[in-house]
């Protein structure tokens, strides 16, 4: 039984100033659930059975299948099997495409009837190239170890499984520098590396399963980047199949090159959304080494709250500096989650309600031991750490390591668990737990004996800032959905974080981008993957193009309101009958959409029980501007002077609207425009602007369908707030505005309008 003594050769004197002992640490074994065999790699899942595992599309009702995509058919099988070979295509058969259908959590299902094994890089150039040309969905698949759906399918796309391209192709001992597939396992690289006194630059707790290429996809993060950061800057050159099977080989091993765009960058991170990755140049770290001259040390601290947390991250800092390479903290609550599906030793002799792991790692082993001596004696004695463990040997190590590891683990055992992964300064870390926790209290979900939350579980990496964030629940619920989202997003998005620090969007996520970046961050995402693929194929509603998709055909909404002689409107429910008849009864055609119809609106006379106008709210075409200059700028000639502002806004809606990410509502009833209405965004802030209804029309509620898709969009943008800049005279538009929920804020001259006299703000 070794003690802190043992490693620093700390005096007595001074072990008696301590007054706490530091142990060595323990071992643990988590007990395993059914294992399922995908190739080089073994996938974990819960208990539940595979049949159990509902569809994406019946949990995520908002998706619709785009019919632009071609469905298989035998001969594309064929054609397939002639570039892979037999053994290459998984067809037909659901049991054996449950794997990659399925995510590892059971939470995501797909209905793609085939998967594909290339094993080369031109092998998967045929395949793209042939999938663009006819039109068929592609979703690339490393490990499938995600959490928010981005490596399975949502309906029936082809599943690119990157398994079988396993091979290293290269390694250079003198600059550390390794090539290998993008389908060669995290772990097995890193023990390959460790033969050569090397590893890779990211552990993960999924190392044993996830894949290099999933790893550079979703720009995972990991145990190690506090020491070695992210895959921006370690991943040196990437091999990338673009949609339309064009090989990109930039499989650089230079540490410097600045000779134009770093065009790998763009697909760190990307999801599989603009090419496949298939080859890697990374650079990787030396190892230390931990036996009897060991230079890598790992120990664990309790410590009473959150702030000795920080303040424990914040001296390790200073006194650890350069040896540094991993602080990781969890809660009680994770710690008795890991001890719910696990048979560990206990580590302390008490419960303390937060716990961090530090490793350090360096060459001298002399030297960093005193280091950390002298940092773990100062961090008890000015009563920061109540307790602690160091490892003692290779075997502890791993022991202690396991302990952080097994949180995700054991959380899939639960019935059903909420994961999300966000970012945000290391302050806000814990209070956004325990604001979680109150909320989910409020809500009636979560502390009564019957509640579908059974826990809120916290870990993460302080390093990065990156807080893993699980509510645990007996069941999945509706209501409990609805208290966290979009409710975490906000709060992330108020404390200026991200909604996704390493896993990335997938189908869980995607529809929230704006609460992390701006409208005209996501417009331009949506430039460059509408330029690299043009037809959509890969990884379909995904990615940042697909909100648009998402907000019009895949989501068409329909509306029956109802107009009295009172105009008053109401949006269509179940509950009028008359209503309903009258739809049903309707000889209006529902054919020849306009392409960019977003919402149709059926206009139903209360008195005469029948449908008088059928409308259509479609967002912004070319086909429009004439009639949109004669709209906002007629009522505005009336009444005021047209000022330079209207002019630039109206003249060239494509540069001062939409490019920075704002948007045009066109109110159509039937092939004539009636009404427009303009989403502004200028300096990250949205505006509603040139709301304007034909002469005709005024009077008779024909502004509520605008302002119904102006909000709702301004809402999906991800927008705290919307503010008008309006004339105080304009009683009814004000009272329309007020109907909305928007306030008067200011009062008195502005500098853009000379008409404006007052600013009202709607805030979500």
């Amino acid at each position: 039984m070794f003690r802190l003594r043992a490693l620093g050769q700390t005096s007595k004197a001074a072990m008696a100033t301590v007054g706490r002992t530091i142990r060595p640490a323990f071992e643990s074994s988590l007990r395993r659930s059914s294992a399922v065999a995908v190739g080089n790699s073994v996938r974990f899942y819960a208990s539940n059975s595979e049949k159990v595992v509902a569809y994406t599309v019946d949990k995520f009702p908002g998706y619709v299948r785009n019919d632009k995509f071609k469905k298989l058919n035998e001969q594309d099988v064929e054609y397939f099997k002639t570039i892979v070979g037999e053994n290459g295509v998984v067809y037909g058969n659901e049991d054996d495409l449950f794997a990659y259908n399925t995510d590892w959590m059971n939470k995501f299902r797909g209905k793609s009837q085939l998967a594909l094994k290339p094993k080369t890089t031109q092998q998967v150039s045929a395949i793209l190239k042939y999938c663009n040309e006819q039109k068929i969905a592609v979703v690339p698949q490393g490990g499938n170890t995600g959490l928010v759906g981005g490596s399975v399918p949502v309906f029936d796309e082809v599943v690119l499984s990157l398994q079988s391209m396993n091979k290293i192709r290269s390694f250079d001992s003198v600059s550390g520098i390794l090539t290998a597939d993008a389908g060669c396992v995290l772990e097995v690289l890193d023990n390959w590396l460790g033969e050569k006194g090397y590893m890779m630059p990211l552990d993960l707790g999924a190392k044993g399963s996830c894949q290099i290429g999933g790893n550079i996809a979703t720009n995972a993060g990991g145990l190690r980047l506090l020491r070695y950061g992210s895959l921006h800057g370690t991943v040196l050159g990437l091999e990338v199949v673009l949609p339309d099977g064009t090989i990109l080989d930039n499989m650089s091993t230079l540490r410097k090159d600045n000779t134009g765009y770093d065009l790998k960058q763009l697909f760190i991170g990307s999801e599989g959304t603009v090419g496949v990755v298939t080859g890697v140049s990374i650079l990787t770290p030396h190892r230390s080494k931990a036996n009897k001259d060991k230079a890598v040390n790992v120990a664990l601290l309790g410590l009473n709250s959150f702030e000795d947390v920080q303040k424990a991250f914040k001296q390790s800092r200073v006194a650890l500096s350069e040896i540094l390479s991993a602080f990781e903290f969890w809660d009680i609550n994770a710690l008795h989650m890991f001890k719910k599906h696990a048979t560990p030793k206990e580590v302390m002799q008490s419960e303390y309600p937060f716990y961090v792991l530090i490793e350090t790692s360096g060459s001298n082993k002399d030297h960093d031991d005193e280091k950390l001596t002298m940092y773990l004696e100062n961090m008890m004695e000015d009563g920061v750490a109540q307790d602690g463990v160091v490892a003692q040997d290779e075997t502890q190590i791993r022991s202690l390591w396991s302990l952080r590891e097994g949180f995700t683990e054991a959380l899939g055992k639960e019935p059903a668990v909420y994961k999300y992964d966000i970012s945000m300064p290391v302050p806000k870390l814990y209070e956004c737990v325990e604001d979680m926790r109150q909320h989910l209290r409020d809500g009636g979900v979560f502390g009564q004996q019957d509640s579908p939350v059974t826990d809120v579980v916290a870990y993460g990496h302080v390093g990065d800032g990156n807080l893993h964030l699980n509510i645990a629940a007996s069941r999945l619920d509706k209501k409990v959905s609805a208290l966290i989202e979009p409710y975490l997003f906000e709060w992330v998005s108020k404390h200026q974080g991200s909604i996704s620090a390493e896993h990335g969007l997938g189908v869980a996520k995607n529809e929230f981008l704006g609460y992390s970046k701006s409208p005209v961050m996501i417009q331009l995402m949506k430039t460059m993957k509408n330029m690299l693929d043009p037809n959509g194929i890969m990884n379909p509603y995904k990615n940042t193009a697909d909100l648009s998709i998402n907000m019009t055909s895949t989501e068409l909404r329909q509306f029956a309101l109802i107009r009295s002689q009172a105009v008053e409107w109401k949006e269509f429910t179940a509950t009028n009958e008359w209503a309903d008849d009258a739809l049903r009864n309707s000889s209006l055609e529902d054919s020849n959409l306009h392409e960019h119809c977003i919402a149709v609106y059926y206009v139903v006379d209360k008195e005469q029980k029948t449908i008088t106008n059928k409308l259509h709210v479609v967002t912004w075409s070319p086909e429009f501007k004439e009639v949109f200059q004669e709209l906002s700028l007629g009522w505005v000639k009336e009444l005021y002077v047209v000022e330079e502002s209207d002019r630039r806004q109206v003249e060239n809606p494509e540069e001062s609207i939409i490019k920075p990410g704002g948007q045009v509502f066109i109110l159509l009833d039937g092939d004539k425009v009636v009404g427009s209405v303009a989403l502004v965004v200028e300096h990250g802030h949205c505006e509603l602007g040139k709301m304007a209804i034909s002469k005709e029309y005024q009077g008779k509620g024909f502004a509520h369908p605008l302002m119904i898709e102006f909000v709702a969009w301004a809402k999906k943008l991800g927008f705290p707030e919307v503010t008008i800049l309006t004339d105080y005279n304009l009683v009814k538009a004000v009272s329309l505005y007020e109907k909305y929920g928007f306030k008067i804020i200011q009062r008195g001259e502005h500098p853009k309008y000379k008409r404006v006299n007052t600013i009202m703000r709607l805030e979500f």
